[in-house]
């Protein structure tokens, strides 16, 4: 048989949960890890070093997972990126994901693995699924990868939009998809973490970032939730039916839903 069960979808709007990080005038809140000089310049962070034998680090130790973090950027010289999903440590000082960024436009805008040893993971113009044991699975294109950053001046300012959820991962820079990256590597993916960005060793660097703005993404019982939605529970499985292990609609637009052991059930919705 078939059990039905009403239930009404309202629309409700879910606040924003902005979180400050950089507050226009100081670094306070931020580490400097490594020996470049970083300071604050008429509301603009500057990382600069010349011929460094290290990576330098600007690190905000918040904890985040699900977010989305806009920014303003302009490189001078050198190579740089935006840490994301991070902890200090490991063989490049910092671990997780970075959105890379230099001056000649090379990787900008790929994403880069720094402690799983994946490196290089998703260059700018593709989109990739990782899979178990670093399993890669190319899935298209997003662009021409000159084309993408043709535009890109040095010395001249740009928007990069870092957007994390789950295992998906999405660059953006002036409203153009750079990468995109599915990470469902159970043993090499970035969970959680703070926020760092980068002064890279080697040729003289330096690199500038403005309007940072981080909004991380709500969760409610364990399901992540995007901005503008939230999410309620309608139907518990009962004691003895297992877990939920399928679904699906009916050409009226019903909703059927069945536990490993009990009834099916009819969700109306209204």
């Amino acid at each position: 048989g078939v059990d039905s069960v009403v239930v009404v979808l309202a629309a409700l709007l879910l606040t924003v949960c902005a979180t400050p990080i950089f507050d226009g005038r100081t670094l306070d809140g931020f580490e400097i890890l490594g020996p470049a000089a970083w300071h604050v310049e008429d509301g603009v962070i500057i990382g600069s070093a010349q011929g460094l034998k290290e990576h330098s680090w600007l690190y905000w130790p918040g904890t985040v997972s699900d977010f989305t973090l806009t920014l303003e950027f302009r490189t001078d010289a050198g190579n740089s990126g935006v840490n994301y999903r991070s902890l200090p440590g490991g063989e490049h000082g910092m671990t997780g994901y970075q959105a890379d960024l230099d001056v000649d436009h090379v990787y900008t805008g790929a994403l880069y693995d720094l402690s799983s040893g994946r490196a290089l993971m998703t260059p700018r113009g593709t989109r990739r699924r990782y899979g178990f044991q670093n399993n890669r699975q190319d899935m298209g294109t997003c662009g021409d990868p000159k084309a993408l950053v043709a535009d890109l001046e040095p010395g001249t300012w740009h928007t990069y939009e870092l957007r994390a959820s789950g295992p998906h991962l999405v660059h953006r820079i002036d409203g153009r998809m750079m990468s995109e990256t599915w990470d469902e590597d159970p043993e090499r993916r970035h969970i959680e973490g703070g926020i760092a960005f980068q002064v890279h060793s080697g040729e003289d660097c330096r690199v500038a970032f403005r309007n940072i703005q981080l909004k991380t993404v709500m969760r409610q019982d364990g399901v992540s939730v995007p901005d503008g939605f939230t999410a309620e529970p309608v139907l518990q499985a009962q004691n003895g039916e297992g877990s939920w292990v399928s679904m699906a609609f009916e050409p009226d637009g019903g909703l059927l839903v069945s536990p490993q052991s009990g009834r099916i059930r009819r969700i109306n919705l209204e």
